[in-house]
């Protein structure tokens, strides 16, 4: 998280000297796009190099009208995890991975302002911009474990659960415990560059329940805004 968030501060230091049109140089845009690799390629083998124990299991989501927009935002899956914490770990490195991918999708951008390789650069932008639904996917799908709990025996999602709960017009009410372990992915996802409107949306309807639960203003600032300072 401590990488992450200077290979942010850099970034955010770099872009705008590249807006006003002042001189930054190849060197620092090479170092920054190299830095990310780095941390991205990271992000990725700690992932592949979990335990079994702290690994998801995917269900698909149950084809009802109900349940639709779970399944769009989802791509049609939840995740289950051993418990709450595993989970809550995996959401705060695809929140990271949001954040590298997003600042990548930027620096394609200034290169191809220079660069006459816009073939390439263009695919590898479309790349990144794949990661970054197929991270916001699976962010949702973890996002399901905290709101309506783990399926049942017989494939359907538990409600009501001990720890979540539903109103009758569907609004998910979750505990402040477990609120306070999704404030800050959730604001980030939010406040993401690139992040498809789909799952932005999504995620902010969530981040707007966390919100009540913790009865945080800042995080209710930020759902309507979409911007978050870290």
């Amino acid at each position: 998280m401590v990488r992450v968030a200077a290979f942010r501060a850099r970034a955010l230091a770099f872009f705008p000297q590249v807006s006003a049109g002042l001189p930054t140089g190849t060197p620092d845009l090479e170092f920054l796009a190299h830095t990310g690799k780095h941390l991205e390629d990271d992000m990725v083998h700690w992932a592949e190099s979990m335990s079994e124990e702290w690994r998801n299991s995917k269900d698909d989501l149950p084809a009802s009208t109900e349940n639709a927009s779970d399944s769009d935002a989802c791509g049609g899956n939840r995740n289950s995890y051993t418990s709450h914490g595993h989970a809550s770990l995996w959401i705060r490195q695809r929140a990271l991975r949001l954040i590298i991918n997003s600042i990548f999708i930027k620096f394609i951008s200034v290169r191809m302002q220079t660069s006459t390789d816009q073939t390439h650069l263009l695919w590898k932008q479309n790349r990144m911009r794949g990661n970054l639904e197929t991270i916001s996917q699976e962010l949702c799908a973890d996002m399901l474990y905290f709101f309506k709990g783990p399926p049942s025996s017989d494939g359907e999602i538990a409600i009501p659960d001990p720890r979540t709960s539903v109103t009758a017009e569907g609004d998910s009410v979750i505990l402040p415990s477990l609120a306070s372990m999704l404030a800050w992915p959730l604001a980030i996802a939010v406040s993401t560059e690139n992040v498809p409107e789909l799952q932005r949306k999504w995620l902010q309807g969530r981040l707007g329940t966390v919100a009540n639960s913790l009865g945080d203003a800042v995080l209710h600032d930020v759902r309507r805004r979409g911007a978050f300072v870290f």
